[in-house]
């Protein structure tokens, strides 16, 4: 059955004259889900049922591949102190338990990337990525801009016994574990960047490699890891490069050729290397290190193009892909190690 738009009308307009007199800060840009959080929160058990909701989202998170994801733990014991402090919660909300219904808080921001992610454009995405990686640091973001990171389907609730001393947002810093007070305590949201990560022999630093895939926008990896997609016909647009914390005497510079416009000029870590919105893909690319501790660095990178595969793994500059015969590269893989 059709609706009567006119009476539709009428009761918006009553509707949107009760919802300003309850909130003046309301406008013609105010979105629907706000209007959906306002009122969910201004009801004290509403409210706090959906806080909690978000919460155990976040505790139900996995790694899609290997199951418990060590990285999130420390955040996960600082979940279950805050949702304990939620559930004691009568009547309003914490200004923090609000932004979890409001959508403002970086927990709920990550769910809403690891389940609505393929929803935003690239500029949310980028955004989302920045903060993510101050936040939670940089495996967690790259899981989650992976796609690895899920929501299981039975969510954990807040019945263990961590420890009521952990606070999560605020001034005071975590309690370390009586008896060892030199050990690091848990990670407080945005108090700290991971910084670069080391191999095994506390030698190789870490790169940041994104790329940005061809009907679904910009990803981010890490060094050694493959960087795109497979047998989906979806080619790189573009891509770029950076180490995570700059090196003495050490620069980073590639350039790419794409369809349509052949080679692009060389570029410098972390600039953009490709189109974007052109349907343009990189066909091959090289790489290459520069500056007076480059002798003491080895940069390989390789790629798989389509209808070819895995392409050999090349280094110093050497191309790496094909040329004029229209395929496009559909990941890529970049190490760096110290020699």
């Amino acid at each position: 059955m059709t609706p009567d738009t006119s009476k539709l009308l009428d009761r918006f307009n009553l509707f949107y004259s009760e919802l300003t007199a309850f909130s003046p800060t309301l406008s013609d840009r105010t979105t629907l889900a706000e209007v959906r959080a306002l009122l969910t929160i201004a009801s004290p058990e509403t409210g706090k049922a959906a806080a909690l909701d978000v919460l155990d989202r976040f505790l139900a998170l996995r790694h899609a591949d290997s199951g418990e994801f060590a990285p999130l733990a420390d955040y996960k014991t600082q979940v279950q102190t805050f949702r304990k402090e939620v559930e004691a919660t009568s009547g309003q909300l914490s200004a923090d338990a609000r932004s979890l219904v409001e959508g403002a808080h970086p927990v709920a921001q990550l769910l809403q990337a690891v389940q609505a992610g393929d929803t935003f454009s690239d500029a949310q995405w980028s955004g989302l990525q920045a903060m993510m990686t101050k936040v939670f640091g940089a495996p967690i973001a790259m899981a989650v801009s992976r796609g690895k990171l899920v929501v299981a389907e039975s969510a954990a609730q807040g019945d263990d016994d961590s420890d009521d001393n952990i606070f999560l947002w605020g001034d005071r810093v975590p309690a370390p574990p009586e008896g060892d007070a030199d050990r690091e305590p848990p990670i407080v949201f945005g108090a700290k960047s991971l910084g670069v990560e080391l191999d095994a022999e506390g030698e190789s630093p870490t790169l940041t490699v994104s790329v940005h895939v061809q009907n679904v926008g910009d990803r981010s990896f890490g060094a050694g890891e493959y960087a795109g997609t497979r047998g989906q016909s979806l080619g790189i647009e573009g891509f770029s490069v950076a180490l995570a914390q700059p090196i003495a005497g050490l620069e980073l510079e590639y350039m790419a050729h794409v369809a349509g416009k052949g080679d692009l000029p060389w570029v410098r870590a972390g600039e953009y290397a490709g189109t974007r919105g052109e349907s343009r893909s990189v066909e091959g690319f090289a790489m290459r290190l520069v500056g007076s501790a480059a002798a003491s660095y080895a940069l390989t990178y390789s790629a798989h193009v389509q209808n070819v595969g895995d392409v050999p793994e090349q280094s110093d500059g050497g191309y790496c892909g094909t040329r004029g015969r229209g395929l496009k590269v559909e990941g890529l893989t970049v190490s760096l190690r110290k020699q």
